[in-house]
C-alpha cells in the first residue's frame, strides 16, 4: 500500500471523524483502543467538533477541531434552519481547515470514520489529494436518531456519502458482519475486517483469575454509558419491580455515565443508583463489583437501520469485567442474535414486563452457577472481542494492505 515506506516503518496516519480522541462513547473508545501501541508522532486527529482531553497526547501527537458551533448543532428544534446554516457556512470553513491540517501533517494514510457532521466535510476535503484512505463504518446515517436530527432527505444523502467514501477506500472495517454484507450489497466492495470494541489482554487476565463471590445484600446490575434504548430500560425496571418480592436479595441497577435520569418519571431511587462520571480506574472497580452486566437495544423494530447493523459496547464491557450479561432487544437485532450463540446469561426479546420478570427470575435467583461462566466469558471474549488481535490485524492492514 505504501511504496515509499520501508518494510519496518509504520505509516503516518491522520484520523478524521466527528469526535475528539478519548471522550465517552463506543466509537471513540474503539478507535482509541486500536491506536494503542502506536507512536504518537505517527498519529494526527481531526474532529468536526469538541476538544481533546489533555492526556490524549499520550497516543495522539497532533489534534485539530473543526469547531462545529454548539448552538447550531441540530437535535429536535429548528433542525432544517440549523442544518442549512451549517452546510452553507460552517462546512466550507471546516473543509478548508481539514485540508490545511492534512497539508501540514503530510500523512501517508487517512483514517476516516464518517459520522455525524464529519460526513459532509470529509468527501470535499479528502478527494483530489492523492492520499489513500481507510474507512471505518460503525453506524448508518439513515438510522432514526440521525433522521431526527438531520431530516430524512439529508440523512439519506449523508448515507450515500458514506457509501461513496467506502467504495473509494483502499481498505475498510466495520462493526458487524451484517454491516459488511449491507455495504457490499450497496457498493460492491467487501470489508477487509470486522472489528468491535475489544477486551484488552490485562482484562482477559483479570477474568481468568477473578473471584466469583456471591452477593451479600444486593443483586447489582451494572450499566455503563448512555441509555440509548430508554423504552427497553423502562420495561426492565418494571420487570424488576414485579420480581423484587420473589428474589433472595433485592436487585439494584447501577448506572455509570455522564447523564442523569433522575428527572425521568420511571426513575426509582430504591432500585436505581447513579454513579455519574468516574475516572477509568474507579469506574472499573465499581463496575466489576456488580454481579450482572446489562446490554440493551430497542424491543420493537422501529429503528432497524440501527438495531440490525450495530452492536452495544456495553456487551464488551461486561465481558471484560467478568460479568454475566443480561441481553434485551428485538428478536432480529444484532445483540440478541449474537448473545444467543453463547451461554452468558438470559437473552430476552419479550416486550411484556411480566413475561420479562419470568425470564429473569431463575438466573437472578440461582447464584451457584456463576463460577462456571468463566470459561464461556473467556471463549466469547478471546474469539469475538480480542482487542490485541484486532490491533494486529488492523495495523498489518495499514502497513501491507492485507
Amino acid at each position: 500500500m505504501f511504496s515509499s515506506l520501508t518494510a519496518n516503518a509504520f505509516p503516518k496516519i491522520l484520523v478524521a471523524t466527528s469526535f475528539p480522541p478519548d471522550v465517552p462513547g463506543g466509537s471513540s473508545w474503539l478507535l482509541y483502543q486500536l491506536l494503542r501501541g502506536l507512536p504518537p508522532d505517527r498519529i494526527a486527529w481531526w474532529s468536526s467538533a469538541g476538544i481533546a482531553p489533555v492526556h490524549s497526547v499520550e497516543r495522539v501527537g497532533h489534534f485539530q477541531s473543526g469547531q462545529l458551533p454548539f448552538r447550531l448543532q441540530p437535535h429536535y428544534r429548528f433542525v432544517q434552519i440549523k442544518c442549512f446554516f451549517l452546510e452553507q457556512f460552517w462546512v466550507p470553513s471546516a473543509v478548508a481547515g481539514l485540508r490545511a491540517f492534512i497539508r501540514q501533517q503530510k500523512p501517508d494514510l487517512l483514517w476516516l470514520q464518517a459520522s455525524s457532521w464529519a460526513m459532509p466535510v470529509l468527501p470535499r476535503a479528502v478527494r483530489g489529494l492523492g492520499i489513500p484512505w481507510h474507512i471505518t463504518v460503525h453506524d448508518f446515517a439513515d438510522s432514526v436518531g440521525l433522521v431526527r436530527s438531520l431530516g430524512a432527505k439529508r440523512a439519506a444523502r449523508y448515507q450515500r456519502i458514506v457509501e461513496d467514501l467506502y467504495a473509494s477506500a483502499v481498505s475498510r472495517d466495520v462493526y458487524m458482519q451484517e454491516t459488511a454484507d449491507e455495504l457490499e450489497r450497496k457498493t460492491g466492495y467487501k470489508a477487509n475486517l470486522v472489528i468491535r470494541c475489544g477486551a484488552e489482554p490485562e482484562e482477559l487476565d483479570y477474568v481468568r483469575t477473578k473471584p466469583f463471590l456471591p452477593p451479600q445484600d444486593k443483586i447489582c446490575i451494572g450499566y455503563p454509558g448512555t441509555i440509548i434504548a430508554e423504552n427497553t430500560f423502562v420495561r426492565l425496571i418494571e420487570a424488576l419491580k414485579l420480581l423484587r418480592p420473589n428474589l433472595p436479595l433485592p436487585p439494584e441497577v447501577h448506572l455509570f455515565g455522564i447523564h442523569s435520569y433522575r428527572n425521568r418519571s420511571w426513575f426509582d431511587e430504591s432500585l436505581i443508583v447513579e454513579h455519574g462520571y468516574l475516572p477509568e480506574d474507579e469506574l472499573n472497580r465499581r463496575y466489576r463489583a456488580c454481579h450482572w452486566g446489562l446490554a440493551i437495544m430497542e424491543l420493537d423494530d422501529s429503528n432497524p437501520r440501527y438495531s440490525r447493523f450495530t452492536f452495544p459496547c456495553k456487551f464488551t464491557r461486561s465481558l471484560a469485567a467478568g460479568l454475566p450479561i443480561i441481553s434485551i432487544g428485538h428478536s432480529e437485532c444484532t445483540l440478541t442474535k449474537f448473545a444467543g450463540k453463547y451461554r452468558l446469561g438470559p437473552v430476552i426479546t419479550t416486550m411484556d414486563p411480566k413475561a420479562m420478570a419470568g425470564e429473569l427470575a431463575a438466573p437472578l435467583s440461582d447464584l451457584s452457577g456463576w463460577p462456571h461462566l468463566r470459561e464461556e466469558l473467556l471463549r466469547c471474549a478471546e474469539t469475538e472481542f480480542n482487542a490485541e488481535l484486532n490491533r494486529q490485524k488492523l495495523h498489518r492492514l495499514f502497513c501491507t494492505g492485507r
